[in-house]
């Protein structure tokens, strides 16, 4: 059996026209959201939460899309436990993915995932075409922007 799934990072109002298209071709897809941008690009409100949520899988992103290797400690931990509670919130119902926002991670990073109850975590690295060895490390085959 043939698996192909897509995943999308940082929860734009967009990814709704993503996911519409994804479902017209029967493709399933992750989407990956933080609540807050830092960077100052839109996020998805509540509400294209839920309505992209009723479709596909919803990861974390951090709450505010922030590189969690260039916080204190402290400030990562919050960036990860609150963007679970809050999805989990919103969406009524546990979520099991994280993605690292920039691909940004360490093992305290990575620690700081598992603890917060995430089941696997997306990196960015590239190419990969093996089977994934640690569940918080995920990989992907092909990355486009």
């Amino acid at each position: 059996m043939t698996v192909f799934t897509t995943s999308w990072d940082d929860g734009h109002p967009l990814d709704l026209r993503v996911a519409e298209l994804l479902a017209t071709y029967g493709f399933r897809g992750t989407f990956y959201v933080p609540r807050r941008n830092l960077e100052g690009r839109a996020v998805l409100s509540r509400r294209e939460l839920a309505t992209l949520g009723a479709q596909f899988e919803i990861g974390g992103h951090s709450y505010d899309h922030v590189r969690l290797t260039r916080v204190p400690t402290a400030a990562a931990a919050h960036q990860v436990y609150a963007i679970k509670a809050a999805l989990e919130d919103e969406l009524g119902r546990s979520i099991a993915g994280f993605c690292y926002p920039g691909g940004a991670h360490d093992r305290s990073v990575r620690e700081l995932v598992r603890r917060a109850g995430f089941r696997y975590a997306r990196t960015i690295e590239n190419l990969w075409l093996a089977g994934p060895i640690d569940p918080f490390q995920l990989p992907t085959t092909l990355q486009l922007y």
